[in-house]
């Protein structure tokens, strides 16, 4: 989506936005997509999977259709801005990876390490340009997986002035949550945003 150089939106990398078409059967309702582009030359692009009767029909949209952006939202942004120093650690899920490689690419100059999962092999989308990605940049550390990580955080990963980004199913968020809590980080330095669409 390209705007004009005025529009009223405030967007930025880890957003989410909810999108409608007001003259559009079965699109009229407001739904959520997150932001996949860094958000800097007026275009934003969503990640829209077709899982759902709203994401399929849209697939459908003729360019052009006037469509209602509301947005955008989420709390990556104001977290990053209160640690401007810190290394970001993002742990995702499945389709969670949308925000996070939002991140990665409008903080190009942030030190990131990534750890980014899946049940499935097809559940790792975007693999390829995330690895692109970190081939370009000695500031990026990507680590991708199908399944679980750890059963535990390693100590490794519990270090002072690191801020940690959560995106993805519940279990997820709440495990990694509990275990960086629990060995001692401060829980101004860690969110979690549950990605359930």
């Amino acid at each position: 989506m390209q705007f004009k150089s005025h529009h009223a939106l405030k967007l930025y990398p880890g957003d989410y936005v909810f999108i409608n078409f007001p003259n559009i059967d079965h699109l009229k309702e407001l739904h959520p997509f997150s932001i996949l582009n860094s958000v800097v030359d007026g275009t934003i692009t969503l990640a829209i999977r077709g899982d759902g009767d709203f994401s399929r029909a849209v697939q459908h949209a003729k360019v052009g259709s006037k469509v209602l952006i509301d947005g955008g939202y989420g709390r990556f942004n104001p977290i990053i801005k209160q640690h401007p120093d810190d290394e970001l650690v993002l742990v995702t899920g499945g389709s969670g990876i949308v925000p996070m490689i939002s991140l990665m690419r409008g903080l190009p100059n942030r030190r990131i390490t990534l750890y980014y999962s899946a049940h499935s092999k097809a559940g790792l989308i975007y693999q390829q340009e995330i690895e692109t990605l970190a081939a370009q940049r000695n500031n990026l550390t990507v680590h991708i997986q199908q399944g679980r990580f750890f059963r535990s955080v390693p100590r490794d990963l519990i270090r002072p002035n690191v801020t940690y980004l959560l995106s993805g199913p519940l279990a997820l968020g709440q495990s990694w949550q509990k275990q960086l809590l629990n060995n001692g980080i401060n829980e101004e330095r860690v969110y979690y945003e549950e990605f359930s669409w």
